[in-house]
């Protein structure tokens, strides 16, 4: 199975990713800084590849600007690697 996101922490295992061709809800619980954000944009970046459209909610709006920043580096960066 190949990523989007190069850098899914280690507890992000495929069928976490998968979760999201089964229509299956996950939810997670863990401290600041386990990389519950680049698995969200990981499914994030799978859901826009198979034409879905989205609502991304959370906790609060730091956490949604949180995701949406992300998504736009992993985008731009995605981006640049295909020019070469």
């Amino acid at each position: 199975m190949s990523y989007f996101t190069l850098s899914l922490p280690a507890y992000c295992c495929p069928s976490t990713i998968s979760s999201i061709s089964n229509f299956e809800n996950e939810l997670w619980d863990s401290p600041p800084g386990t990389g519950k954000t680049t698995v969200v944009v990981e499914i994030i970046q799978r859901a826009i590849s198979l034409g879905w459209r989205l609502l991304v909610s959370a906790p609060s709006n730091t956490a949604v600007d949180n995701i949406l920043e992300k998504l736009i580096v992993v985008t731009m960066d995605q981006e640049e690697g295909q020019n070469f």
